[in-house]
């Protein structure tokens, strides 16, 4: 076990360019094993961590003392952080390990190192040489919440095809499906919605893709079609009776690539088509007509375009016999076939497009399609069928041209997070981080406490220490008005609280902080603001209840007062925030953002993609790396910002206004921050357009310098002016992880070579050869794949440009701006509209998705509000102070009113029961899951209906 651990040690830290001794990998290893046993939860530590403490050891091997005092032994490291390295080293071998399976067998064969142990834990086994290998996985299907919809079981023929490529929008994670897709399935999945994925890796974001295989749906009239375009699925989806397939799923190698998952049979289509005719020196159009096509099959020996090839998979050997035995009538170019149920269903299955009036009528090129497989000799066809246990083998033999599977891979998926774009709010959303105590109430209202103040209570708060350096007089701000002067920074005793310039009492020899509770007059401060601004005070105004700094620095009230007026809030650090769905974006059109050609040259884009002169606003071109393209429904927030920033210049600094905008399409050059949640580092960018997605588009390296893929991650921007001015990490504590989310500091250029490098596994390339789809069929690494990657890329002298894309993209705003989930209001909308959904879906099962939530949203949540109904506590009406027990003297003890209420009512508690039992009714579920409902209504019954006894008269025993 000490090899393995040193082992990981070092591929861990070589992966940053740190190479720490086996000694002094092995000095922790030996800590490490005599606590296998131990449950590695139990220790708050993140592998990133024991990394830290390796590489900053402060003991070198020959065991000499190092400068720092508080530790001057290896010793007294041992004791310092005796749980925290055993903890963080369990929790690295026993989920590290598990978790990142693949990518360590990657790593640990690349470096020469035989873990071959680890094939036992991976799920895609390395040995795979067949799509039977490649076993369904239902992890995806863990953890439902109620409102998301699965979209497709795991593998379930129907569900999303796999489609190998990548647009100008996918890439990192975030893939493509056509935009009929979206709409058919009732637009719970619009751009930049998250879904949950059977492979590869666990989520992606959606952007829309117009140039890959739309839905196959059945109509309430029986008929089945292809669906090609939005506006047709707009048109038809009210009279849509079953979804038979979703469409495809456009996934680049870069994701198998970056998941170390090995790649898998995609299903035949115009892409591979056209890379076997390439390898045969045939030109040929991508789209051509049945009759050519087949004349390539016999003249050229190629296969037949997947145009023309069906879902054959989905059919048994039996529906194949019915399909050829069934009486056929050829007319008029139309096939007119027998209205058998069976064999209804079985072209339904293979999602062959015919409508039904008192036969199946078969049209077009559809029939001539069916005429080539279904209505040869009967007789041969038959004897083939009965000799051949492969569908498309017998096939190919019957009709004489090579078939192939149309169908491939289908990944299973659900939605995860919904797309979203708002403000980033704090509770009460306040707009001043001054502290006003209790005195607000629960609005946090500056104006209510004012009111009390002036009626003889006392605003009180925990605030900073600080004295004017000219007059003496202690401050509520790091200002004094009268002297002109900046305050300075005091500290005060925990036990006998004297003031004074040393962290140390000098009397108590006590530690001292660097603030008090204080008595402030707030309406004194109020007026003194707003004369500084020349303002009226706002009257609603909000501010906070207390500090979260360590030292209770608060800010000036003038600034939370311009923001009010100009309806902003603040975070926590000062900042006002505008958080946003990243979503991945190489390539745009001006006319899609929103600009026109001549503001795009203003910008810096004076040629397009192919070089050419910029005179169209249609013409496609290549995004820079630091350019963001955001929702349109920001515009109104980033005004008002730009307006509260010339405000606070102007009014607060007395400096010149810096924005001046006088319309909201001046917010394009914008100079903003975008940061990542759990990180310290922002980055900075520039607005160039903006979208009806409600999302971020920009470069990958954007997203990735900020340590962040496209997977469905949410980031916030905010004005760099904003950041000068207001940030100070004076109002964030001064601890670890308190300090993330802040822009600490912020990258002004991105360096390709120093993003995260996961975007180093992304292709990009226009096309992927044959080979590719001839080693996807034998289930190869993706390491035996050559394709051009982003990690080359980086090697050559232009980092930044030349990336290409293999499927076309018409527009990025093609799909759904809103998901459906989003949309609707109560949980039971979400919830019956998901169930309504899942039943169309040919590749769900209905009622074992419906208690699938059940069980592990709706029934987990029911029994926790039960239970914390029975454990509540109590609480005023008035000024919310809570009690663990009902006081027994009558009132509150605060304020003295005499209304103490319970904290959570029945019907919160119990409000996911009569939904539970309308689901159960309707959807005919099991047994199980009926009597375990009744079960717990009779444990709420108990708890909410007295049990006394009601008196009773004899005459009920006569």
């Amino acid at each position: 076990m000490p090899l393995i651990l040193a082992d990981y040690a070092r591929i861990y830290f070589k992966l940053d360019k740190y190479k720490p001794t086996r000694e002094e990998v092995e000095r922790y290893v030996e800590e490490v094993e005599s606590y296998q046993q131990m449950k590695p939860r139990q220790y708050n530590m993140k592998a990133s961590e024991v990394r830290k403490i390796i590489q900053n050891c402060p003991v070198c091997i020959n065991g000499e003392p190092t400068e720092k005092e508080e530790v001057k032994t290896y010793r007294d490291l041992k004791r310092i952080n005796h749980n925290r390295i055993r903890g963080g080293m369990c929790l690295v071998a026993s989920e590290g390990i598990a978790l990142k399976a693949s990518k360590l067998l990657y790593f640990a064969e690349t470096m020469g190192l035989d873990w071959s142990w680890m094939q036992n834990i991976i799920k895609a086994e390395k040995s795979q040489s067949s799509d039977e290998d490649i076993r369904p996985n239902y992890k995806f299907l863990d953890s439902l919440a109620a409102g998301r919809p699965i979209f497709s079981y795991p593998s379930r023929i129907g569900g999303f095809r796999l489609r190998y490529g990548r647009t100008r929008g996918t890439g990192i994670m975030s893939k493509g499906i056509h935009p009929a897709t979206m709409s058919v399935l009732d637009e719970f999945i619009a751009t930049a919605s998250q879904i949950k994925v059977e492979r590869p890796g666990k989520s992606a974001s959606i952007t829309p893709c117009d140039s890959i295989e739309g839905p196959i749906v059945k109509l309430n009239d029986q008929s089945v079609l292809k669906i090609d375009s939005r506006e047709k699925a707009d048109e038809i989806k009210k009279e849509i009776k079953e979804i038979l397939f979703l469409g495809d799923i456009l996934i680049c190698f870069g994701d198998f690539n970056y998941s170390k998952h090995p790649l898998i049979k995609a299903g035949y289509n115009e892409e591979q088509w056209m890379q076997e005719l390439k390898e045969k020196e045939i030109k040929s159009e991508k789209k051509i007509s049945f009759d050519f096509a087949l004349s390539l099959c016999k003249e050229k020996k190629v296969v037949l375009h997947p145009d023309y090839l069906f879902y054959f998979k989905a059919l048994s050997k039996n529906d194949l016999i019915d399909l050829i035995k069934i009486e056929k009538e050829k007319k008029d170019g139309e096939f007119l076939i027998e209205n058998n149920k069976v064999v209804k269903r079985a072209l339904e299955l293979i999602g062959l497009p015919h409508s039904l009036k008192e036969k199946i009528v078969i049209k077009g090129d559809d029939a001539l399609a069916f005429d080539l497989f279904f209505n040869q000799e009967k007789e041969k066809s038959l004897k083939i069928i009965e000799e051949k246990n492969n569908v498309h083998e017998a096939l190919s033999e019957i009709t004489g041209v090579d078939v192939r599977d149309k169908g491939g891979s289908f990944i299973g998926a659900r939605l995860g997070r919904p797309e979203t774009a708002k403000p980033r709010e704090m509770t009460a959303n306040p707009h001043s981080l001054f502290p006003i105590g209790e005195s607000g109430g629960n609005t946090r209202s500056v104006e209510k406490a004012c009111e009390g103040e002036e009626n003889g209570r006392v605003v009180e708060c925990d605030l900073a220490v600080i004295k004017c350096r000219k007059c003496k007089k202690m401050l509520e701000q790091h200002y004094c008005f009268d002297c002109k002067e900046k305050g300075s920074q005091l500290f005060s005793c925990s036990v006998c609280h004297k003031v004074s310039e040393n962290k140390i009492c000098g009397t108590c020899n006590k530690m001292s902080y660097g603030f008090q509770k204080r008595k402030i007059n707030l309406n004194e401060l109020m007026r003194r603001a707003a004369n500084n601004l020349k303002i009226e005070i706002p009257k609603n105004l909000k501010a906070v209840k207390g500090l979260i700094s360590d030292d209770k620095l608060p800010e000036a009230l003038e600034k939370g007062m311009l923001r009010a007026i100009n309806e902003l809030h603040v975070f926590k650090d000062g900042t006002i925030r505008f958080e946003v769905i990243n979503a991945s974006l190489t390539h745009f059109k001006p006319k899609e953002i929103g600009i026109t050609v001549e503001k795009a040259k203003e910008l810096g884009y004076k040629y397009d993609l192919k070089g050419k002169e910029l005179v169209d606003d249609e013409q496609l071109i290549e995004l820079m790396p630091q350019d963001i393209i955001i929702y349109e429904g920001a515009k109104d927030y980033l005004f008002a910002i730009s307006k509260f920033i010339d405000d606070e210049l102007e009014k607060f600094y007395g400096l010149e206004k810096h924005y001046n905008y006088q319309n909201k399409q001046e917010l394009i050059g914008t100079i903003v921050l975008g940061l990542a949640p759990h990180t310290s580092a922002a980055v900075v960018s520039r607005i160039i357009g903006f979208t009806s997605a409600r999302c971020c588009f920009a470069h990958p390296y954007y997203h990735q310098a900020k340590r962040r893929n496209c997977d469905g991650d949410q980031d916030s921007i905010m004005f760099l002016m904003d950041a000068l001015l207001n940030f100070s990490p004076k109002y964030l504590p001064d601890r670890r992880g308190s300090r993330m989310d802040a822009p600490l500091v912020f990258s002004i250029q991105i360096n390709p070579e120093e993003v995260d490098q996961e975007i180093y596994n992304m292709d990009i390339v226009k096309e992927y050869d044959a080979d590719f789809y001839r080693k996807a069929d034998k289930n190869a690494k993706t390491s035996q794949v050559n394709i051009r990657t982003v990690g080359d890329k980086v090697k050559e002298k232009e980092k930044h440009l030349g990336f290409e894309f293999t499927h076309e993209l018409n527009d990025i705003n093609e799909g759904p701006s809103f998901s459906k989930y989003v949309v609707l209001g109560s949980m039971e909308d979400k919830l019956m509209e998901q169930a309504e959904l899942q039943k169309k879906i040919r590749a769900v099962e209905t009622a074992d998705s419906i208690e699938r939530v059940i069980n592990s949203h709706l029934i987990p949540d029911l029994i926790g509000n039960i239970r914390k109904f029975g454990k509540q506590g109590f609480r005023c009406s008035k000024c919310s102070e809570k009690y663990r027990r009902l006081p027994l003297k009558a009132g509150c003890h605060v304020c003295g009113n005499n209304k103490i209420i319970l904290t959570i009512s029945e019907g919160s508690a119990t409000k996911y029961l009569p939904l539970i039992k309308k689901l159960n009714e309707k959807y005919d579920l099991s047994h199980y899951l009926k009597q375990r409902v009744e079960l717990i209504e009779e444990e709420a019954e108990s708890l909410f209906k007295s049990d006394k006894v009601k008196q009773a008269s004899l005459s009920q025993f006569v």
